[in-house]
């Protein structure tokens, strides 16, 4: 049975449908000539089914982020990524939103050359969705390296290999790096990996986390530290 009344309507549709042809064959004596008009006949009133009137219409993500929150573009990017992933690209893991507002300058031109993907190793991790990502932004000019952690719920890992990104992969090895040039997104994966990387980072590199929702449009806002002059008793 129909579910709602699009279905409804192409039920109508198509009984009015074989009605009419019915109708032609019999008024023109079950002609060749008959025959054509009510395949003809057919023909486009299924093609009218397509109307635009009876698609489903494309909902339009809000964005919440204000254009102050969100971070400068980066040359530079660390992510979280985790074991679930779906197969729907707006519905897909921060990591991959957060790779794109980076790729590009808003004026087009190419911006991040290098991401650093943390995640997590064995059953149940999260290094099949790190593979994938890595397969689908390295052949657009992206170098992705990988770091694995064997446990995602102990924070003292995850601030290991990050702080080990930043100071032997990053600042010993790159001349020409600036502090604006690197940012970290703290979004993906498990909140001890997530902890793990905010220790790690502190004041060395800019972090950032994804804001969005099922229909809210996935954006970065930067995390800014304000240091307070206030003593509290």
């Amino acid at each position: 049975p129909p579910r709602n009344w699009r279905g409804v309507t192409v039920m109508l549709l198509f009984g009015i449908i074989g009605n009419l042809a019915a109708a032609v064959l019999q008024a023109l004596g079950n002609s060749v000539l008959g025959s054509i008009i009510a395949i003809v006949g057919v023909v486009l009133l299924l093609l009218a089914l397509r109307l635009p009137w009876l698609r489903k219409p494309t909902a339009t993500l809000k964005v919440l982020a204000l254009p102050n929150d969100q971070p400068a573009r980066s040359e530079i990017l660390i992510v979280l990524v985790g074991p679930g992933l779906s197969q729907d690209p707006n519905r897909r893991q921060s990591a991959w939103k957060a790779v794109e507002y980076h790729q590009k300058y808003p004026d087009g031109r190419p911006c991040l050359r290098e991401c650093w993907v943390v995640t997590s190793d064995g059953a149940g991790g999260g290094l099949p969705n790190a593979q994938q990502l890595k397969s689908e932004f390295e052949p657009q000019g992206i170098t992705v390296e990988i770091r694995k952690v064997k446990d995602a719920f102990t924070i003292q890992e995850t601030y290991n290999v990050v702080r080990k990104i930043i100071e032997d992969e990053i600042w010993k090895s790159k001349m020409f790096v600036t502090y604006d040039g690197v940012i970290a997104d703290v979004t993906g994966a498990t909140t001890p990996m997530s902890i793990g990387m905010v220790l790690a980072c502190q004041k060395r590199v800019r972090m950032q986390y994804m804001y969005g929702g099922r229909d809210i449009a996935s954006q970065p806002i930067e995390l800014r530290f304000v240091q307070s002059t206030e003593v509290i008793s």
